[in-house]
């Protein structure tokens, strides 16, 4: 059903660089998808790992890329 449906950013990984996706989304790249719930967000650490963080973990924070 409709309910059971939601609208999500599809993000490239590469774009990611210095920045914050924050969920719902997926990050896409050539070997695989990552789903980004709600609750969360990802970056890219400073090694290049995607990193998905619950937001109320990290609220008040800086957004920082």
């Amino acid at each position: 059903s409709a309910a059971d449906w939601a609208e999500h950013a599809v993000i490239e990984r590469s774009a990611l660089i210095g920045v914050v996706a924050h969920g719902p989304a997926l990050v896409v790249e050539e070997q695989t998808t990552t789903v980004v719930g709600a609750a969360f967000r990802a970056a890219l650490d400073g090694e290049g790992n995607l990193v998905l963080q619950r937001r109320d973990r990290v609220e008040g924070e800086a957004d920082h890329g």
